[in-house]
């Protein structure tokens, strides 16, 4: 390149550099240090792809220290706040959002700039753009937290004033539902939204904290949940410790509570949409609208202002509140009511014990985790893992024992009913279709139902299909998991 040619784009000493044989754009700059001519690839020969790419690294490497509003870019002091911090929040996308409407309208501005009377037209141009107040006071938010993130940091001499406006009434981020909606929303759920729901409704807790849920936050001998994981830091969106409820002290589970085909499910708002489409809600049902039915639950059934405040994190324990919730009295008429909820929501079919905590031994003979669960069929015997997660052989005399933790894992179940070992290497169903023979498969793996096909129970023994659509799920039932392969006959 000529040494006094136009350059197309340039940062500091950096620009955007062209071989006179290639397409192919690089990073170069003139070391007059050395007197050499230096140049990187940018791997791209789009130039706003190279113009973002030098942008993004001159970011992160430039070196900025005491500059003045006068002289200090806004639109650097925005993208370094992103790079180097908003991206890796949760709320990455709204935040890229917020920062690209401050980037649009102030362009070339320096901090100097924001005067009142140039941010009152800012906020006058955010309204014409159709937002709301509360969207338009997180995006002035969004731009001081970055104004505030340079100055902390020694990157600016001072920090100027930045407007907010008044916010009457946050509107909720999804309406409450009644009852009867629930339950029509739960039988239109795939399994792991079943799950979702049912620890939603449980506990009242924000979605992030039942997704991120895993198995060693919930002390299932003492009933207590633990919604903040191990190592991650709490922040304005508190997670507390709540108590289990009965109902959820039967639904055992392994690592993550929310999984799909054996993967963790670590966003739910696919199957969300289609179950509210299935059960043809109307109106902001959100995943919130659970944990805003709850609250609202629990002020219907007499729970104090000051225990739902607690139970959904608006209020924080001390240094005195350590080991609170281990007293017996602890969130007691919220979990209370909160087990009513569930037991108002959930089909009838679905196993509703009492005194669950205080029979965590008996039960240790009698059922097991689904997800660890494994027959041998050949001596009428079942491994269990339970509670302690050690492993020991349980003798199944007639009717399997662990047949109330299948019949608990697998609501969505409804067109036969559940597997029973009726006797020593014998793996038997009904279906509720009325068919009263024994179906004549057996299957060496009974942790998941495997008669996807319900032409088979009309067959017979000896009629069964071959080929791959064996398995074949009916178009108007709800997939229930993973098709288990079936034996084929002898």
């Amino acid at each position: 390149m000529p040494r006094y040619a136009k350059r197309q784009f340039q940062l500091g000493e950096w620009f955007l550099w062209q071989r006179s044989d290639s397409a192919a754009y690089y990073r170069a700059r003139f070391d007059r240090s050395t007197g050499k001519f230096e140049r990187i690839s940018l791997g791209t020969d789009d130039f706003e792809q190279a113009k973002g790419a030098l942008e993004s690294w001159w970011l992160q490497n430039r070196t900025v220290v005491h500059e003045t509003p006068a002289s200090a870019s806004l639109a650097d002091i925005l993208r370094r706040y992103y790079e180097g911090h908003a991206k890796d929040l949760p709320s990455a996308s709204g935040n890229r959002d917020a920062l690209n409407k401050w980037l649009d309208y102030w362009q070339d501005a320096s901090v100097a700039d924001l005067s009142v009377e140039r941010q009152e037209e800012f906020v006058a141009h955010l309204e014409a753009l159709g937002l709301k107040r509360s969207t338009i006071q997180r995006t002035l938010n969004i731009g001081r937290a970055a104004i505030s993130r340079a100055f902390r940091r020694g990157e600016l001499t001072a920090m100027p004033y930045v407007a907010s406006v008044t916010v009457t009434g946050h509107p909720p981020k999804g309406r409450p539902l009644e009852v009867a909606e629930l339950t029509r929303l739960y039988l239109a759920s795939a399994p792991h939204l079943r799950t979702f729901i049912r620890w939603m409704l449980g506990t009242a807790a924000r979605p992030d904290a039942i997704l991120q849920l895993r198995s060693e936050q919930v002390e299932w001998r003492h009933g207590i949940i633990r919604l903040n994981p191990e190592g991650r830091q709490q922040n304005k969106k508190h997670r507390p410790i709540v108590r289990l409820p009965d109902i959820l002290a039967t639904d055992l589970f392994d690592g993550w509570l929310v999984t799909r085909n054996g993967r963790h499910v670590a966003d739910i708002k696919t199957a969300w949409r289609a179950a509210v489409r299935r059960s043809q809600l109307t109106g902001a049902v959100r995943p919130y609208s659970l944990r805003h039915t709850a609250a609202r639950w629990m002020r219907l059934h007499g729970v104090s202002a000051d225990e739902v405040a607690q139970q959904l994190g608006h209020r924080k324990l001390g240094i005195t509140g350590v080991y609170t919730e281990y007293d017996p009295g602890y969130l007691k008429a919220a979990c209370a009511a909160l087990d009513g909820l569930l037991q108002a929501v959930l089909p009838k079919s679905y196993p509703v014990e009492g005194s669950v905590r205080g029979k965590r031994q008996e039960e240790s003979a009698s059922c097991c985790r689904s997800s660890v669960v494994e027959h041998s069929l050949g001596k009428g015997e079942v491994v269990c893992s339970i509670h302690t997660g050690s492993t020991s052989l349980i003798e199944a005399a007639g009717p399997t024992a662990c047949r109330p933790a299948h019949d608990r894992h697998h609501p969505q179940r409804q067109d036969h009913r559940h597997h029973r070992l009726a006797g020593v290497g014998d793996l038997r169903c009904r279906r509720r279709s009325g068919h009263g023979g024994h179906c004549p498969d057996r299957v060496p793996d009974a942790r998941r139902c495997h008669h996807r096909d319900p032409d088979r129970h009309d067959r017979g023994a000896g009629g069964r299909r071959r080929g791959a659509d064996r398995l074949a799920v009916p178009a108007a039932r709800v997939s229930a998991g993973p098709a288990v392969t079936a034996r084929r006959g002898r």
